[in-house]
């Protein structure tokens, strides 16, 4: 009885064992993949359509601005934490629902669903230079 119990987990671990590079593989596809289609599925409105009540609620929208205040105790913003979101011509309260950490006045893209905020399941920093060179080609 003994050996049958030995051999079992023995081969418990050895199928745990090769699972984990294969799983971890896997995950990362998921995530790459659901990034891909929240991108793709997300809208952008003008700030005058959220100020008008355009926007349907439970839209998924992309929206990049200037983080400038957070309720988080210090500069740096964490998942679980809101911030306010400063366009050019709006503000927008954001819940950070992602894992990568922000700072205030990070230059971000924000991907969520709007439900009169944002629920911002992906974050993207931008390089303030870029930015600001490509505000300048558009003035052009």
């Amino acid at each position: 009885m003994k050996w049958i119990n030995s051999l079992f987990i023995l081969g418990l671990l050895m199928g745990l064992t090769a699972c984990s590079p294969n799983e971890a593989t896997q995950t990362q596809a998921f995530s790459q993949s659901s990034e891909k289609q929240l991108k793709e599925r997300a809208l952008c409105y003008s700030d005058e359509d959220f100020a008008q009540g355009v926007v349907p609620s439970h839209e998924f929208v992309k929206l990049s601005g200037t983080i400038v205040k957070s309720d988080a105790k210090t500069a740096d913003i964490e998942k679980g934490d809101r911030f306010i979101l400063e366009t050019a011509a709006g503000q927008y309260q954001v819940f950070n629902e992602q894992s990568q950490q922000l700072k205030l006045q990070d230059v971000v893209t924000v991907y969520g669903e709007y439900y009169g905020f944002i629920k911002a399941t992906l974050i993207e920093r931008k390089d303030a230079d870029a930015i600001t060179e490509a505000a300048a080609i558009e003035k052009e």
